[in-house]
């Protein structure tokens, strides 16, 4: 402590202004991250710039990987690298969510479609969207078949054909789906 306070004086006869190895140090703590210590910035516009977000990004990477951040950035320290598995975490989370958002939008405008229709109508639509299971279809197949008015009969029997249309399998339907496709046309022709 002495040398710090009195070194730029001449040294003294005692020795109480010059380096010694008989001083006790005072260490001065030097506080680092550890390596691998991970950080998040965010970056956001203020109300009404139209600053481009990807540039302000590019920009604050670069000065953390070349410059660095803190205390003794000439040394070494403060630098900063690229999480390359949370980055891969990250997008894929956002194409998840940018997927789902998707979806709700395309069910929206499903149900706005299916508001038009009449009821039969749009339970039918639903069914086809769900990917019925075979036996689901024979279910429809006695619905209309069993259907009383002439008008339900027809509804079903052209959403059924619109089903096996959609799939490819009208013009020429497997071993299975003939009968099916059989009744469906008789219901079409009466």
């Amino acid at each position: 402590g002495d040398w710090y306070a009195k070194g730029d004086e001449p040294p003294m006869r005692d020795g109480s202004n010059v380096p010694a190895d008989w001083y006790d140090p005072n260490p001065i703590p030097f506080l680092v991250v550890d390596k691998g210590a991970a950080f998040q910035f965010g970056i956001a516009k203020r109300v009404g710039s139209d600053i481009d977000l990807s540039e302000a990004t590019k920009a604050l990477t670069d000065a953390l990987q070349w410059l660095g951040a803190g205390a003794k950035t000439a040394a070494g320290y403060g630098r900063f690298g690229e999480d390359q598995q949370a980055k891969a975490k990250r997008e894929k989370q956002m194409r998840a969510k940018a997927l789902a958002e998707q979806k709700k939008k395309e069910l929206a405008e499903q149900e706005a479609m299916r508001a038009s229709m009449s009821p039969l109508e749009a339970e039918l639509d639903r069914w086809i969207a769900s990917n019925p299971e075979p036996n689901t279809v024979s279910a429809w197949l006695d619905k209309m078949e069993q259907t009383d008015t002439q008008e339900e009969k027809l509804q079903i029997a052209q959403t059924m054909k619109a089903y096996y249309e959609q799939r490819g399998t009208w013009k020429k339907p497997s071993k299975k789906q003939k009968p099916n496709v059989q009744r469906i046309k008789a219901a079409l022709n009466a």
